[in-house]
């Protein structure tokens, strides 16, 4: 039988070209493979589409140098200045340093925000001379 199947860890695929696979082909039975449910092709194409966009968004200190390219001792400081979000985690006995990955983003970003503004600027000064 044709299909694409379950077998222990890995797929089966069919012999016919992956356009003319139809659902119903993963509800067939093969000796040796499990038969899928569509629930469970669902189930499966949403597990792995939650691993695939995964992003934690606190990440320790060496998670977020590796990260952002940025030394340890670097984020540390700016987290004190406070132009990204880290502390010590309160919630580990070591004090742990964590970082809010969306503000290390939003930190690399800042050159060429501050790029865009200088350049905007040029032009309405440009604009007044015309």
């Amino acid at each position: 039988m044709d299909g694409i199947l379950i077998h222990g860890c890995g797929l089966l695929s069919s012999n016919r070209p992956k356009n003319q696979l139809l659902n119903e082909d993963i509800l067939q039975e093969t000796s040796g493979a499990e038969q899928v449910t569509n629930t469970d092709v669902d189930i499966l194409a949403d597990k792995i589409a939650t691993r695939i966009s995964a992003q934690p968004r606190w990440l320790k200190l060496r998670q977020a140098a590796l990260y952002s390219s940025i030394g340890q001792k670097k984020l540390k400081i700016l987290a004190e200045k406070g132009e990204i979000v880290g502390y010590p985690d309160p919630e580990t006995e070591k004090g742990v340093w964590v970082f809010d990955r969306l503000s290390i983003d939003k930190y690399r970003m800042k050159p060429w925000r501050d790029k865009e503004v200088i350049t905007d600027e040029m032009f309405k000064r440009i604009d007044r001379f015309l």
